[in-house]
């Protein structure tokens, strides 16, 4: 047997724990953009919010999940992005590096007071409830948590020790359902809070009994949780964008995002290829 042939069943055996590709990537890629939407205004929907871990567009090989949470650790070391990145080392050399990384982001957090069964699915399910009302719309149903549903909403939160000593803080949403822009296929679309502040230190992060990363995921979810519920009942357009909220809503690391007109004051916008055309698996949320 070929040398080649060999490492190729070792990665088709083994590819299923190799996250390479940011879920907003593997989406649009390179080829032409997909159409992404949720079912007509007028068409009933149930949704309900989700207690599990899923993969996102933070996701990295040897990544570490905190135990009983939503919550990712990366960034301690990277010598998986480094070995993937130059394909030198193999796939077991890759294998051994994730491992490694993996290791070094739960060290990393073992110790913190971050390191505990903290979940925002009760957060965001709250927060949904209040929004969904708010829509008015008699087609969209809420579920309870973890329910079979037409739309499937999962929150996360990420810490990256890429910037030591600094550590950054994500908060995100990934929303599942069938995509009535593509025959009614599976789809997924993400959204990213962008906060005026995220990095600090993780002795910033854990005072007073973990204050910041709570309230920054209080704020963030809310935020969040009203966009989802505009998007799922139409309220706004991918394609319709606001001057005056391109200048209100614009942060330092809200570069690149376009802001679009919502029926109120939301920071709510996308990004767009190099052709102009909008990425519609990601929307952006900023801290007003």
């Amino acid at each position: 047997m070929h040398t080649y042939s060999i490492y190729f069943i070792f990665f088709m055996k083994f590819s299923h724990i190799l996250l390479l590709v940011p879920i907003a990537t593997a989406f649009t890629g390179c080829n032409t953009v997909t159409s992404i939407q949720y079912p007509a205004a007028n068409v009933n929907k149930t949704l309900s919010v989700s207690s599990e871990t899923t993969s996102h567009s933070k996701s990295v090989a040897g990544q570490h999940l905190i135990e009983n949470t939503q919550t990712t650790v990366s960034g301690q070391k990277n010598l998986s992005q480094s070995a993937l990145g130059s394909g030198t080392f193999g796939l077991l050399g890759s294998m051994t590096a994730m491992a490694m990384d993996k290791s070094a982001n739960h060290n990393a957090i073992k110790k913190s007071t971050l390191n505990q069964a903290i979940k925002f699915d009760k957060l965001l399910n709250t927060d949904l409830k209040t929004d969904i009302d708010r829509t008015l719309s008699p087609n969209i149903k809420m579920l309870e948590m973890n329910q079979a549903s037409d739309i499937k909403i999962t929150p996360y939160a990420h810490l990256s020790f890429e910037y030591k000593p600094k550590v950054l803080v994500s908060y995100g949403v990934v929303s599942e359902f069938l995509n009535a822009a593509n025959n009614n296929k599976k789809a997924r679309r993400e959204y990213q809070f962008i906060s005026k502040q995220n990095k600090y230190t993780l002795p910033e992060l854990e005072a007073n009994n973990n204050a910041l990363f709570t309230d920054g995921a209080n704020k963030a979810f809310a935020l969040m949780s009203q966009a989802i519920a505009y998007d799922i009942n139409h309220n706004f357009s991918l394609n319709i964008f606001d001057e005056q909220k391109q200048r209100d809503c614009s942060n330092a690391y809200s570069f690149g995002v376009s802001f679009l007109k919502t029926p109120d004051n939301s920071c709510i916008g996308v990004e767009k290829d190099i052709k102009g055309n909008v990425i519609e698996s990601t929307i952006f949320v900023t801290e007003q």
